[in-house]
């Protein structure tokens, strides 16, 4: 929000909540709604201001207090309903309100497990990896978490390098030619 003054954040408000299509995502109106908020002190002088109702300009901040990894699908869009976010605000604990979110934006059991997974055995932020799995599902890729022996792992890994190849992109051969002879068989 650097940069922005007040007749930007008005002009932003009016031209997102006027019509049924937005041209930002809840969390930028929300932004610019803070910001206005902090300008007059006071939800009612915002929500007069700006010609909605106390009500509705309470509901359009409330993605500034979700957690970090539900504002990245807010954000990207994938949450994209103020009454889904109104919904998500009710959950008490934050685990509950992620896989409702998860659920919320496309995200199937499989998938909420797997990022559990990410996040456990990789030490990744939940956070990138609920973007990675996003960007990924934008583009029709999937990622798939598994558990392995290490004595298993060793052998992939001879075997990848044997091929030339590393072991994720030996193992993702390995599913596509196991998938083909599949389609094959039935």
């Amino acid at each position: 929000m650097i940069g922005i003054n007040e007749t930007e954040a008005l002009a932003t408000v009016f031209a997102n909540t006027r019509k049924k299509k937005r041209n930002i995502d809840l969390l930028t109106l929300a932004e610019n709604l803070e910001f206005l908020k902090n300008i007059y002190k006071d939800t009612g002088k915002v929500a007069k201001k700006v010609g909605l109702t106390k009500e509705m300009v309470r509901e359009l901040l409330l993605p500034l207090y979700l957690p970090d990894e539900i504002k990245t699908l807010v954000r990207s869009r994938k949450i994209d309903r103020i009454g889904d976010i109104v919904e998500i605000s009710k959950i008490k604990d934050n685990e509950s309100k992620l896989k409702f979110a998860l659920s919320l934006a496309g995200f199937t059991s499989d998938d909420v497990r797997d990022l559990k997974r990410m996040v456990k055995y990789t030490n990744i932020d939940l956070n990138k990896a609920v973007k990675t799995l996003t960007d990924l599902k934008d583009q029709n890729l999937h990622i798939i978490v598994i558990d392995v022996k290490d004595s298993t792992y060793k052998k992939l890994k001879k075997k990848a390098a044997a091929a030339r190849k590393n072991v994720p992109e030996f193992v993702r051969e390995l599913m596509e030619e196991f998938a083909q002879e599949g389609v094959k068989n039935e």
